[in-house]
């Protein structure tokens, strides 16, 4: 065990004379380093894998941003406008700075704050009774609130979709038709209206209304 504890105190003083031999020649770049080139390597390994899962998670929260863009669109194409604002509201939590979503939400908000109150309460349980395929449910709603409120572009524009959805595309045609007139700014009534026309095979009537809706709104080129 001595012998042993006097060849380690004679290996430290052969090292420290070295060390000494080497600063005292002018040479104080030691290239420590070299000595112990492996000894980063663990934490650029883990820095790398840091790195790859951080790009992962970027790509998978803009998957979910187009993924609550997209869903926002449809319901808001569906005349949905309060799962619309949902979904918008949802994705603006995740993304406040995302182009689209905040100019859409604030579009949504004027054209209801615009609605009566009674048409609005109308127009959502019409709306849901659709959501539920009861389109008959939806008619009554709606033709009760069009006896009160018969300039109501909305309530026309939802009482063609619930013809659309009840099989009865003359009717539909003629409801969107009539909420035309009273408001030709709706991209979605154009929408619905070619919707409904191409239900009956009138593709190129159903076209126009189509390229009519995405000059007023982008969002509903096909």
């Amino acid at each position: 065990m001595l012998c042993h504890r006097g060849a380690f105190r004679v290996a430290i003083r052969l090292v420290a004379i070295a060390l000494l031999a080497v600063i005292g020649s002018g040479c104080t770049s030691i290239d420590w380093a070299g000595m112990n080139w492996n000894a980063g390597r663990g934490d650029d390994v883990a820095l790398l894998r840091k790195q790859r899962l951080i790009e992962e998670a970027g790509r998978f929260d803009k998957h979910r941003e187009e993924a609550q863009w997209q869903a926002a669109l449809a319901r808001l194409r569906a005349g949905n406008l309060d799962r619309a604002r949902d979904q918008l509201a949802a994705l603006l939590v995740r993304n406040p700075d995302h182009p689209d979503a905040r100019a859409l939400l604030d579009e949504i908000n004027a054209s209801q704050s615009a609605i009566d109150p009674t048409v609005e309460s109308a127009v959502r349980l019409a709306v849901d009774a659709l959501q539920s395929n009861q389109p008959d449910v939806a008619l009554g709603i709606l033709h009760d609130a069009l006896a009160r409120f018969p300039e109501s572009a909305v309530l026309w524009r939802v009482l063609g979709a619930a013809h659309h959805q009840g099989g009865a595309p003359q009717s539909a045609q003629s409801a969107l038709h009539q909420a035309l007139s009273l408001d030709n700014s709706s991209p979605l009534a154009y929408f619905l209206l070619g919707q409904s026309l191409r239900s009956q095979g009138q593709q190129e009537q159903a076209t126009r209304y189509f390229q009519a809706a995405a000059d007023l709104d982008g969002r509903y080129a096909m």
